[in-house]
């Protein structure tokens, strides 16, 4: 379904004054649950297609990347500033307030370093979407949708444990243009959607290692492989879903084989050369990303890792 089609608009203007009448549906936004940071200026077409494919997509591109299960948010009501005419006592509107939103999350610590890599200046637009699987954006002239700019992305002080209070990590989101909200809101209700909110998930950071540096002649590289948040054998992967380059050039490994218990992934290549450079990273070659996808479709899951490099040793 295009974007055209599943958009519902508000956008109030002197020259287009809105109705006043209450008939017909009333959209209200839930409880905030997920936050969608999308690369600024980003912009998705009123005739693009809108659904999970696209999504993925525009993850795999490095466009937009997704922050689920808020557990507490606050919103700072934005404060016009006026000034009173001395000699006539009028007030005028110098400045509009600028919506302000802190959301907090209880995903360990490793969210704080999550939270940290997202953190910017002016680099991003937001996407809010509640715990129905509403999403809000903000019209563009064009008729196409974004998410609202940001002026400020900030990383809060760990929470720490105390009492009854759980430990929790945060950021605070400043927002730079209150007529995004006010004038050109836009939304689209969940039962326009054909994906679940919670199946918008981020991509799951790996760590690879090589433990030991290949001898020379060998057809094997051994790759530890485990996940950061928590550290568990990421198991399912295949030759597709890794780059591996010797000097530079990709290589395609003839095979690999998992073993869970060691937590490694064990590559079949021609025979190394001393003194040969190898380079083993997650990737996906079809869409030239960093991120690659298993298992696509209601169930996929999202892997992107660092660059595990070595140099191949004298035998």
């Amino acid at each position: 379904m295009a974007l055209i089609d599943q958009l519902n608009i508000v956008n109030c203007s002197f020259q287009d004054l809105k109705g006043t009448g209450y008939l017909g549906g009333k959209f209200d936004f839930k409880n905030l649950k997920d936050v969608r940071f999308w690369k600024k200026g980003t912009v998705t077409a009123s005739s693009d297609t809108y659904n999970k494919a696209y999504l993925r997509t525009q993850q795999q591109a490095g466009n937009m990347i997704p922050l689920n299960d808020v557990y507490d948010f606050s919103w700072t009501e934005p404060t016009d500033e006026r000034e009173t005419a001395e000699a006539t006592g009028l007030n005028s509107t110098t400045r509009k307030g600028l919506y302000e939103l802190t959301v907090m999350f209880r995903k360990g610590l490793y969210q704080q370093k999550v939270l940290e890599s997202i953190e910017g200046d002016d680099i991003w637009d937001v996407q809010l979407v509640d715990d129905e699987g509403n999403e809000l954006w903000t019209q563009t002239s064009t008729g196409g949708a974004k998410g609202f700019t940001t002026s400020m992305v900030a990383v809060n002080p760990i929470q720490f444990n105390k009492g009854g209070t759980s430990q929790k990590t945060g950021i605070t989101i400043q927002f730079s243009n209150s007529l995004q909200f006010n004038r050109n809101l836009a939304w689209i209700a969940s039962e326009q959607l054909d994906y679940l909110r919670e199946e918008i998930t981020g991509a799951n950071q790996v760590k690879l290692s090589i433990p030991a540096a290949p001898v020379d002649a060998a057809t094997e590289i051994v790759v530890k492989t485990h996940l950061e948040r928590g550290g568990s054998f990421v198991s399912g992967l295949a030759v597709g879903n890794f780059l591996v380059k010797v000097n530079g050039a990709t290589v395609t490994p003839s095979g690999v084989v998992a073993d869970s218990d060691a937590k490694t992934y064990t590559f079949t290549v021609s025979a190394l050369s001393t003194s040969d450079t190898i380079e083993v990273k997650i990737y996906d070659s079809s869409e030239s990303s960093p991120i690659a996808i298993l298992n696509p479709g209601a169930d996929d899951v999202l892997y992107k890792s660092n660059s595990a490099t070595s140099v191949v040793v004298a035998s």
